[in-house]
């Protein structure tokens, strides 16, 4: 087939330019005499249902959408009007979303790219998704190489003819294809031509491109592996092993060497990971829009490394993670590598006080795990079989009981070893249906008291955790934290006005041992009371004390209030002049430990936040498996009690 022989729709030629790509279903052109527009050209007539699907895209109508993927614009036909291909728009300036992964192709594709700039694609892909999601359709093939990321950050969504596309009324054309690696569990070994896709297997297809993008190309369940032999991606995917999450050791995984950990992170973003990977058992992993406003929080919290200008990283963290990396290898991650010097101009350093109102910020954002409803009762159940038969036996006990006894009052009525003969039968015929009453009934009692028991255990655990107990106890310590850290200005002026009082007291005490006793200095004290006081150590205003004068032969009341008098004098007029502000050292050494104090919360606080998002999952978790329990044993109570009134007529004591 020639170029010449390809139209459009209308019947319009098409002239086909330099080819922009090729695939294992055919290669894209550019289309030299439409602007702007490409052709991507099968390699095989294209089947009816891949035709339909690209009319239904190129019918629909959404600006919006347009913005985040390469939207097909109509067929290409050749001369028998047989589908072909289709057109679509050209993306200018575009590279695959893996160009960002290595260093040496980023360096290359993207010379000025920084984890900042990486988040934000991130969080643009995030849209991305998000877009195509609001108006039904679902991607399904998703892998790095069908984003295309542009110079400013934004991208583009291309293969959009492989997309699963709704048909009004009908069965959607499905997306029959997919890389494996972006796969979710529940779809790994299944004819993909049978599945319907949904929003929730794209939610794990995106999670994995999301993590590519933000660990460089590390993907989240190639680990280390403890076990013996190789784990492949896909069934790490089965067994959940994702090999950075915080349950890793548990399924025998280790993030590789030289990679950073999911505290690199927002704690929001990283707990995103954790659900995105936790087992699927059928729950809802998180939506595109969840991940763009975690992503767009985390782009908002990060700072500058002082030592490199192009290492940008979460202010939650203590130190760079990449200088980390860089440090243990040769590898220049962003940027050339050039230090941070007094010359580049760099973002101001981040306060702990911010740092401490980010991760606080994050914290109160956190929602309390929602209260689950006590499951209302069940429906009344019908009696078991074995509790009919119970029934039955009772009841022809009785009437056995109620026959012996007529028996025993008939031979107690007879004469001589007939009566005798009579009333033994009797006796006998009643106690055989009293055990019989009583064995019949045992069984039925037995398993009430059993399911009242199990029921009222199962309501006081499901109460118990219906108040989130780990939850509770993480913020309570969080908040506690968050009291130490209003708490330090306080305890710093606390310190501050104890050091002053320290050293006014002794520059005091130098002043007033400066100040001697002197005779004629007080009224009635000559020199020879100053000897006597000398005599006994009291020679300076600093030595004068009440008690110890008044225990000096000849010293009375009034020598020793006018010696008192005089010391309080000397002391204010001192006072007043000691106005002297702590030295330098004292100041730095009392805020170095307000630092090293704010530094020790912060720890304690990111530790409990970790904590806390761990509490949450678990306390969600253990709350479920109760109520399920609770469930089964109000099932299994209600059907006691079906049993208990069949069998016994009523309920017995619990």
């Amino acid at each position: 087939m020639t170029i010449e022989e390809l139209r459009d729709a209308t019947g319009a030629p098409l002239q086909l330019g330099p080819r922009l790509g090729r695939g294992g279903e055919g290669s894209v052109h550019r289309v030299v005499n439409r602007q702007g527009v490409a052709a991507k050209v099968y390699l095989s007539p294209m089947p009816a249902e891949r035709a339909r699907k690209i009319e239904l895209l190129s019918a629909m109508s959404d600006d919006a959408l347009d913005q985040y993927i390469a939207r097909p614009r109509g067929l290409v036909f050749d001369s028998r009007r047989t589908p072909r291909g289709l057109l679509l728009p050209v993306v200018e300036d575009g590279a695959d979303a893996h160009k960002l992964y290595s260093p040496v192709d980023r360096r290359r594709e993207f010379p000025k790219a920084t984890w900042e700039f990486l988040v934000h694609v991130a969080t643009n892909v995030a849209r991305a998704f998000a877009a195509v999601h609001a108006t039904g359709l679902v991607v399904g093939d998703i892998n790095a190489g069908s984003v295309l990321v542009r110079q400013d950050g934004t991208v583009r969504l291309i293969d959009v003819d492989s997309f699963q596309v709704p048909v009004p009324g009908g069965r959607p054309l499905l997306c029959t294809v997919a890389v494996p690696d972006f796969l979710p569990e529940e779809l790994i070994g299944r004819r993909l031509d049978e599945v319907v896709r949904t929003r929730n297997h794209d939610a794990f297809g995106l999670a994995v491109l999301l993590f590519h993008l933000l660990l460089l190309g590390r993907h989240p369940h190639a680990g280390r592996y403890s076990g013996s032999g190789d784990m492949p991606i896909a069934q790490a995917i089965k067994e959940h092993r994702f090999a950075f999450g915080r349950n890793a050791a548990r399924y025998g995984m280790e993030r590789p060497r030289g990679t950073v950990s999911m505290s690199a992170f927002s704690p929001a973003v990283s707990e995103l990971f954790e659900r995105a990977f936790a087992p699927h058992e059928g729950q809802m992993r998180p939506s595109a829009e969840e991940w763009v406003t975690a992503l767009s929080q985390l782009r908002s919290s990060l700072t500058i490394c002082g030592r490199r200008a192009s290492h940008h990283y979460f202010k939650g963290l203590l130190t760079c993670p990449w200088c980390e990396i860089e440090g243990t290898s040769t590898l220049v991650l962003f940027g050339d590598g050039t230090p941070q010097t007094k010359s580049t101009p760099t973002k101001p350093s981040v306060s702990l006080h911010d740092d401490f109102r980010s991760l606080t910020d994050l914290f109160k954002a956190m929602r309390a795990p929602a209260m689950a409803a006590a499951p209302g009762p069940p429906a009344p159940p019908r009696p078991s079989q074995a509790s009919e038969r119970s029934g039955r036996v009772r009841r022809a006990s009785l009437v056995a009981a109620v026959l012996g006894t007529i028996t025993v009052l008939s031979g107690l009525m007879a004469e001589g070893s007939t009566g005798l003969l009579i009333s033994t039968l009797g006796v006998m015929l009643t106690g055989t249906a009293s055990r019989a009453r009583w064995k019949a009934g045992r069984v039925v009692h037995a398993a009430y008291r059993t399911a009242v028991r199990q029921h009222r255990e199962a309501a006081v655990e499901f109460n118990r955790l219906e108040q989130h107990p780990q939850w509770a106890a993480a913020s309570t310590s969080l908040h506690a934290l968050m009291r130490e850290w209003n708490e330090l200005p306080r305890w710093r002026e606390r310190r501050l006005g104890e050091l002053r009082s320290q050293r006014m007291d002794a520059e005091l005490r130098t002043q007033l041992q400066k100040r001697m006793i002197r005779p004629g200095l007080v009224r009635g004290v000559g020199a020879a009371r100053v000897s006597t006081l000398a005599a006994h150590n009291i020679r300076t205003a600093w030595d004068v004390n009440r008690q110890r004068i008044e225990q000096i032969r000849g010293f009375g009341t009034t020598t020793a209030d006018q010696l008192v008098a005089w010391r309080r004098e000397v002391e204010r007029v001192a006072r007043s002049k000691t106005a002297i502000p702590l030295p330098p050292e004292v100041l730095r050494a009392t805020e170095d430990e307000v630092t090293r104090r704010r530094k020790d919360i912060l720890r304690r606080f990111r530790s409990g936040l970790t904590s806390a998002t761990a509490a949450r999952s678990v306390d969600a978790s253990s709350l479920k498996a109760a109520r399920d329990l609770l469930v089964t044993r109000q099932v299994e109570l209600a059907q006691a009690e079906a049993d208990a009134k069949k069998a016994l007529g009523k309920l017995p004591a619990s």
